[in-house]
């Protein structure tokens, strides 16, 4: 719903004698809701929001209304919001350099006033912060009482906030004869993984069919226990302690060097094992892999056929041209993100991207993924702040 029809369904209304409908034409804040969230992020110091005031019917004469910050009202977001632990935000962080709007004689929208949030780096993210926002000068019309206040809130932002969902669905790098991948004798592949359900036989994170491969489940094991399959699928790493949650965040990382697999889910090795192949070429030209001579490509979420799709969500898929240690694998915030110009990192898919059919490659290769259809884009906070 508009401001305008906010506005026109809660001004007051009666008949005159002729009984025709008749509105109190009052000014308003121009939004849905009277709340946003700022979501913090360590990288950005400042952000710039804009609020505007409506009318429900154009006036012949100009109307104007002043914003300002307004502290005192902290209690009665408190109590309106059932938000105790709420924080007035600092003085000297919000600057509004030119607070009045104005809706110009004949129209029912005003110019935007600008909010200028400065300094959101001395914020301590685990807390939540509030600014309100009011209306305290009016001129030309009365004013709204219900949509006069606007509540600013401020939090830290999750590392990952937003991850993409790729059931039934399968995505691709266009890398080709990629150099950073042909014959890896050392690498490691990470994946952030959120299963909605392994309830098939084969679900598969990312890798080549015959080659190298990381999937869940196979014949006689459990479909939610992981697996690395190595060269034409006779050399396997699994065991039962590599079995992983259904509607939990697990992080994978599966290290190669010199035929050396090491696997580690959240950080503990679960399994060793050692291939007879000492390096494993992912450089292959992507295809559908159809035809009579059928050649395997590199895939995300997808190996062999449709049956093997990953139902799940994805984030923080990376690839390294070296074995990463266990100590590097457990450092301080690595299952959440890692540096884009890390030593040895040829491909990182955050998934982050929020639109669209393409995961951006953040590494500095920009081998960017192809999804094959759109993906449902996911809102999440990992990990939680202690709010």
């Amino acid at each position: 719903m508009t401001g305008v029809a906010v506005a026109a369904a809660l001004a007051g209304c009666g008949k005159d004698n002729a009984g025709t409908h008749h509105y109190d034409n009052k000014a308003f804040i121009s939004a849905s809701a009277l709340t946003e969230q700022i979501l913090v992020e360590t990288e950005t110091d400042s952000y710039t929001r804009e609020l505007t005031i409506g009318i429900a019917s154009p006036e012949d004469h100009d109307v104007s209304a002043t914003f300002r910050t307004a502290p005192e009202l902290l209690d009665t977001y408190r109590k309106a919001y059932y938000d105790n632990n709420a924080e007035l935000l600092p003085e000297g962080i919000c600057t509004i350099e030119n607070p009045v709007a104005s809706i110009v004689s004949g129209t029912v929208e005003s110019t935007p006033v600008t909010l200028e949030f400065s300094n959101t780096g001395t914020l301590d993210l685990d807390k939540r912060y509030v600014l309100p926002v009011t209306v305290s000068e009016v001129s030309g019309i009365d004013f709204l009482e219900s949509k006069r206040t606007f509540y600013y809130i401020f939090r830290g932002a999750s590392i990952i906030n937003m991850v993409g969902d790729l059931s039934e669905n399968r995505a691709w790098p266009e890398w080709g004869s990629f150099e950073q991948v042909r014959n890896m004798s050392a690498f490691t592949m990470e994946a952030l993984v959120y299963p909605n359900a392994l309830d098939k036989q084969i679900s598969t994170i990312m890798g080549i069919e015959n080659t190298f491969l990381l999937r869940f489940g196979d014949s006689g094991i459990s479909p939610n226990q992981l697996q690395v399959v190595g060269p034409y699928g006779n050399q396997k790493v699994t065991n039962n302690d590599m079995r992983v949650p259904v509607g939990e965040w697990t992080h994978i990382a599966v290290t190669f060097d010199d035929g050396a697999v090491a696997v580690y889910i959240n950080g503990e090795k679960k399994a060793e094992s050692t291939f007879s192949g000492r390096s494993v070429n992912f450089a292959v030209p992507h295809s559908n892999e159809s035809g009579t001579s059928i050649v395997r490509c590199f895939w995300v979420g997808y190996s062999f056929e449709d049956a093997r799709y990953f139902d799940g969500r994805f984030s923080e898929l990376r690839m390294w041209n070296r074995a990463l240690t266990e100590e590097e694998i457990n450092a301080p915030d690595h299952f959440y993100r890692v540096a884009n110009d890390s030593e040895g990192l040829v491909a990182y898919w955050k998934f982050d991207d929020g639109t669209g059919k393409i995961a951006k490659d953040y590494s500095q290769y920009g081998n960017d993924l192809t999804i094959e259809s759109e993906p449902e884009w996911v809102s999440v906070a990992i990990p939680e702040r202690g709010l």
